[in-house]
């Protein structure tokens, strides 16, 4: 993939595969209370393919463990390193495909909050990043920063794959049981109402006993 396309700000598209899964992903977030399911935030990262010059398409999303509310997600910072080392060490693999982070905002407007705006200016040691924010209603919002040899940016208000309500629905369950193996593997939820002892025992699974307790009572960030 070469940068100087990326410096064009190309269009972007993403496959029905890759739009499928990031919604099965939103969907599967979520906690059962009295029977009902409360959704909860996650996040991820994804793989880009260059369709042709001055076009970019997502073809792939994936999570990696990290701990989730109701309006935070929290990625570990040491599978972020771990991830993006596997990617550099895999001659098969070009790093500047995956350069896309994404995450859900569960039943609220899929936009860039604040917040979000500053994690994609913490991405700026990259020449490029693709962003998108999305929501259990099928809105989906990216964005393209070009950081080198200036900061440029393209909003896509509505990304959708060309593929009608139920060709998505169909694929949604295709891809169902893997999103939720995945969930079950590297995704930790952690609710406002849960005792010490439960959040002790999400962030335990994915940081071990030592540093979940520094990060539940020394107020230690996650990503730090």
């Amino acid at each position: 993939m070469s940068d100087e396309l990326i410096f064009s700000l190309p269009r972007l598209t993403i496959t029905l595969d890759a739009f499928a899964k990031l919604q099965a992903y939103i969907r599967e977030s979520y906690v059962p209370r009295g029977g009902q399911k409360f959704l909860m935030e996650v996040s991820g990262f994804g793989q880009l393919k260059l369709i042709d010059p001055g076009h970019l398409e997502i073809v792939d999303v994936f999570v990696i463990p990290q701990v989730c509310s109701r309006g935070h997600t929290s990625l570990l910072g040491e599978a972020v390193g771990d991830f993006l080392m596997t990617i550099a060490e895999d001659d098969s693999k070009d790093p500047r495909e995956y350069a896309l982070w994404w995450h859900s905002h569960c039943t609220s407007h899929a936009y860039f909050s604040p917040t979000d705006q500053s994690t994609i200016n913490s991405l700026s040691t990259a020449t490029y990043w693709v962003s998108m924010v999305g929501n259990v209603q099928g809105h989906l919002f990216a964005q393209i920063d070009v950081f080198r040899p200036e900061r440029r940016s393209l909003s896509i208000p509505r990304l959708r794959p060309d593929a009608t309500a139920e060709e998505v629905e169909a694929c949604i369950a295709k891809y169902l049981p893997e999103i939720q193996s995945d969930i079950a593997q590297h995704v930790s939820f952690i609710t406002y109402e849960e005792g010490e002892e439960e959040k002790l025992r999400h962030l335990t699974r994915l940081y071990g006993e030592e540093r979940a307790r520094r990060i539940l009572y020394d107020r230690e960030r996650p990503n730090d």
